[in-house]
């Protein structure tokens, strides 16, 4: 009688144990493997913006808006070219894993790109949805730009005067800090630093300031730059972008914010 007992403990055993193999697929079951992902638990809406690698020229200076209602725009500038502003428009698509965005432009022409979405950053993916490895991998990112000040940002000069700025031979530059409200940077050739003055309505002035003495082949930008320092007496942050203004007039100085 035991040894009844015993084979049919044996059998029943093994129906069970062939059940729970006839239902394994060779993946985890896990019911909640798409129940937080990008899309749903992110605040993936709003502006994002860097400069990509580019294979001949400094950079493509883009930014990426991204809106709730499921459209896009984009804006490149090929720095040290022709610098004009390319747009594209279009709607937004998700993977089905919701991690992974899908910008499809009105023109049908266009390729989608891919950028898979995370916290406060989109990292632009290769046209087989993969993340791009080598040396400039980490440059492929566009940070998600929100309520910036003068502080804690590096400013790249991208205007001076109405003309547009290239970051070669050197990068011009200036980087506020609110430790006794100093400000330091490079104007091309020389480095300089001094104190700034911030008041409400966005008032802005600078003084105290001093410079390196060294002497470079081309001074005129920098020259132009020391004076329009001298001049600035307001500012505005647009998206990431800062402006330095006299009065009501037209920018005297537009930087580019460098997110690290």
């Amino acid at each position: 009688m035991v040894k009844y007992s015993i084979a049919f403990l044996l059998i029943i055993s093994a129906i069970l144990l062939y059940g729970c193999k006839s239902t394994d697929t060779g993946k985890p079951v896990n019911k909640e493997d798409n129940a937080h992902n990008s899309k749903n638990s992110l605040d993936w809406a709003g502006l994002y913006s860097g400069i990509i690698p580019c294979a001949d020229c400094e950079g493509i200076k883009t930014k990426v808006r991204l809106n709730s209602a499921g459209t896009f725009i984009k804006e490149t500038i090929y720095l040290g070219k022709n610098e004009a502003t390319f747009e594209r428009k279009g709607n937004i698509n998700w993977n089905e894993a919701g991690n992974i965005v899908i910008l499809a432009g009105l023109n049908t022409d266009e390729i989608p790109e891919k950028y898979f979405v995370a916290e406060n950053k989109l990292i632009k993916l290769d046209m087989d949805g993969k993340f791009i490895e080598g040396e400039l991998a980490e440059n492929y990112v566009l940070k998600k730009i929100e309520n910036l000040g003068l502080a804690d940002i590096h400013w790249r000069l991208i205007e001076l005067n109405g003309e547009r700025i290239n970051s070669s031979p050197r990068e011009i530059f200036i980087n506020f800090s609110n430790e006794e409200n100093r400000f330091a940077g490079n104007a091309g050739c020389n480095n300089f630093s001094g104190k700034y003055i911030e008041k409400s309505g966005f008032r802005l002035s600078f003084s105290q300031v001093v410079s390196s003495k060294m002497a470079c082949p081309e001074m005129k930008t920098e020259e132009s730059f020391f004076v329009m320092l001298e001049s600035v007496d307001n500012y505005t942050i647009i998206d990431d972008e800062l402006h330095l203004h006299r009065s009501k007039m037209a920018p005297m100085a537009k930087f580019m914010a460098i997110l690290k």
